[in-house]
């Protein structure tokens, strides 16, 4: 039979472990090294300390108390042991950031001999040594910081930060240059191809003060790139490719320049809410109402039959809808391309209403709950009373026939209902042909009178 080797628990570590990195030799024996801190819930044996005696291991971790490391060999987590099996402890610098560096960009050759590289700038409190600059003499490094006095320089190599040295180690330096916009220049939105080679592309209009050249027309010859500004003159573009800000070039490099349409609001629209069915193709959808000075084509309706789309303008005439869907506008289309037009119900007021303030409940279901009392010239249905059946709403208005109220709830008007759909109304003063409420005389005739504090003021005369 052949033995099988034991499966070893899995080293656990916690949030509240501290990150340390140092290296230390494995000096006492019978000390256990265990997945978690020796005691801690569920901690489990891995090995001893005399497996490991004499060896140097790295510590990544400590346990928030100080008293356990994480012992690591060969890239290897060991487990946690007692600090106290540890003995020739020594830290291994790490390099850091200096909130108050400025950052930079460039590339140099270490060239200078005898200058340390250290974990901070020479002389930095805590500051560590991590080597020499003849370590990597004549290798071209990338610099990312500098001291505020421009003294030192972090510098990595092959995208590893090696440390801070001092900036006379350093020679050939250079400087890429950037592409950099100009004050001045104006915004501009068009697509075009460059179509000529020997223009140079630059951080900078050619000519401006610190320009230099990044790339030729050449390098981009027959490609479609995006102008996003122009000089004042309108002599220079800043193009781009694939979102890329490649630099400045002439203009007259550029060909096939096409500008595309932007949907515009018209300052004399009229703002409209409806929502209406694409049904015609072949109508064009434009930035502004086709015809209008400017106007360009974005789309057709062909692309859109059958769209549930929101009517948000329509020019002065109502010949033409500025449309959007899923909220992007997607131009202006005549309004013939529309069909199934559905207006929202909008809540209304009635002016012959009469102001009242009581509380009821809704008990009867199949009562429409509409914009204005039903029957109104231009009513529409906004819910129904089985929507709020056993809800009590406060009543604000009546009708003056007092047969519909308009109800709110949370402060929220919600819409007219017929009296008969509520339970728990008030009861009024009544006569054979009047009603008080609230301080209102209600005669059959129509006709409102407001009663003072102790009398009734009434005119009935023709």
């Amino acid at each position: 039979m052949t033995a099988t080797a034991a499966i070893l628990p899995e080293v656990q570590e916690s949030s509240s472990d501290v990150v340390v990195l140092y290296t230390a030799i494995i000096a006492k024996g019978d000390f256990t090294l265990d997945s978690q801190p020796w005691g801690y819930p569920g901690y489990a044996f891995r090995y001893m300390t005399n497996d490991f005696l004499g060896q140097k291991v790295e510590v990544i971790k400590e346990s928030q108390n100080g008293l356990y490391a994480l012992a690591t060999l060969n890239g290897e987590k060991l487990g946690w042991v007692d600090k106290r099996a540890l003995t020739e402890i020594v830290l291994i610098p790490k390099v850091q950031d200096l909130p108050s560096a400025v950052a930079v960009d460039y590339t140099a050759r270490i060239t200078g001999k005898s200058f340390s590289i250290d974990s901070l700038p020479w002389g930095y409190a805590g500051y560590q040594y991590m080597g020499m600059s003849t370590d990597y003499l004549d290798q071209n490094i990338q610099a990312e910081k500098e001291t505020a006095n421009g003294q030192y320089v972090l510098v990595s190599l092959n995208d590893v930060k090696l440390g801070w040295i001092d900036k006379r180690a350093l020679s050939d330096i250079y400087s890429p240059p950037k592409v950099q916009d100009v004050t001045a220049a104006l915004t501009v939105d068009y697509a075009a191809r460059i179509g000529a080679a020997g223009f140079s592309i630059d951080s900078l209009p050619w000519g401006y003060a610190g320009y230099a050249q990044m790339a030729t027309s050449g390098d981009y010859l027959d490609q479609s790139v995006q102008a996003v500004r122009e000089t004042a003159n309108g002599l220079y573009a800043l193009i781009a490719l694939n979102g890329n800000r490649l630099g400045w070039i002439d203009k007259r490099a550029l060909t096939d320049i096409y500008i595309q349409p932007k949907v515009q609001e018209l300052g004399s629209g009229i703002p409209v809410d409806y929502t209406a069915t694409i049904a015609a193709v072949g109508y064009s959808i434009d930035s502004l109402p086709w015809g209008y000075a400017g106007y360009g084509q974005i789309d057709t309706t062909s692309n859109h039959i059958g769209e549930r789309i929101q009517a948000v303008q329509e020019s002065p005439d109502g010949l033409y809808v500025l449309i959007s869907s899923s909220g992007k506008r997607l131009g202006w289309v005549d309004k013939r391309a529309l069909a199934d037009i559905a207006v929202p119900p909008k809540l209304q007021d009635v002016a012959s209403a009469v102001i009242v303030a009581y509380t009821a409940t809704v008990t009867a279901p199949g009562y429409s709950i509409d914009s204005l009392p039903w029957g109104y010239a231009g009513y529409q249905q906004m819910a129904t009373s089985t929507d709020y059946l056993g809800q009590r709403f406060e009543a604000v208005k009546e009708t003056a026939n007092g047969l519909y109220v308009l109800l709110s709830l949370n402060g929220s008007y919600i819409g007219w209902v017929d009296k008969a759909a509520l339970t728990g109304l008030p009861t009024y003063a009544k006569g054979p042909d009047w009603t008080v409420i609230n301080g209102y005389f209600r005669s059959n005739s129509g006709v409102n009178y407001y009663i003072g504090n102790s009398y009734i003021i009434v005119s009935l005369s023709q």
